[in-house]
């Protein structure tokens, strides 16, 4: 039990130290403030897009009624006036306005998440802000298509008909998948070097200088023995891997 406790101490204490080396903390508070931000504008967006589609009932008969006995009554009562007034107001300059709010805040939860990873695989940020920024704007598209179908989906187990029940099974796992893809775009292409291309390139790097390294001496080895055959070299010594590399070159 002792030594139990111990290597849980030691893990527990290895994170600590891990967490605080790369300032994990305060990657993960300005990702949560961003994430609240960019929740309220895409809430918005959504709201504008069921009422330019004419899909009011889906707030009245799906999302609001579970809602209302979770909040007080007047401010269930604010939020419902709050969503009307939306539908109501619901155009194409909201849609556009909601849609580059949202994009812009998602944006920056990439941009953060892209100094968090960079921190975590310790390697330098060298791309320009040029670079960095229209990144950012493409993955946050990329992340908000992907997030708005999963919900998308999880709403369409709500259908009715003959493809209710297969669409009602198969919803959850379909969001999971949007989900999992969503963060492997940030993983895969937010860090200035992604941790798994290196490692594949590493043992492709070790393969070719043993190759090299194999060539070098049988050169040398082919050389010294064509010089012993004819008589000793000038130095008097064999020829070394730097030499038969720049002969080779």
């Amino acid at each position: 039990m002792a030594f139990r406790w111990r290597s849980f101490k030691e893990i527990v204490r290895l994170w600590v130290d891990l967490f605080d080396r790369h300032n994990l903390l305060a990657y993960a508070s300005a990702i949560a403030l961003r994430m609240f931000i960019a929740a309220v504008a895409c809430a918005l967006f959504a709201l504008g897009i069921l009422g330019a589609a004419h899909e009011q009932q889906l707030w009245h008969e799906t999302i609001g009624p579970p809602i209302k006995p979770k909040v007080l009554p007047d401010v269930f009562a604010g939020i419902n006036q709050t969503v009307d007034h939306v539908f109501s107001s619901s155009s194409a300059a909201l849609l556009a306005l909601a849609s580059a709010l949202a994009v812009w805040e998602v944006s920056g939860i990439i941009r953060a998440a892209i100094g968090a990873l960079d921190e975590i695989y310790e390697t330098p940020e060298t791309r320009p802000f040029w670079i960095r920024f229209p990144l950012s704007f493409g993955l946050a598209i990329l992340v908000l298509c992907a997030m708005l179908g999963a919900v998308a989906i999880v709403w369409a187990g709500h259908v009715s008909g003959s493809f209710g029940l297969p669409i009602l099974i198969l919803r959850w796992p379909a969001a999971v998948a949007l989900v999992a893809f969503a963060f492997e775009l940030i993983v895969r292409w937010a860090p200035a070097e992604h941790r798994r291309v290196r490692a594949l390139d590493e043992p492709r790097l070790s393969a070719r200088r043993g190759r090299l390294d194999r060539r070098d001496t049988e050169c040398c080895s082919s050389r010294w023995s064509s010089t012993s055959s004819f008589g000793p070299t000038r130095s008097g010594r064999a020829p070394s891997s730097s030499s038969c590399r720049s002969s080779r070159v």
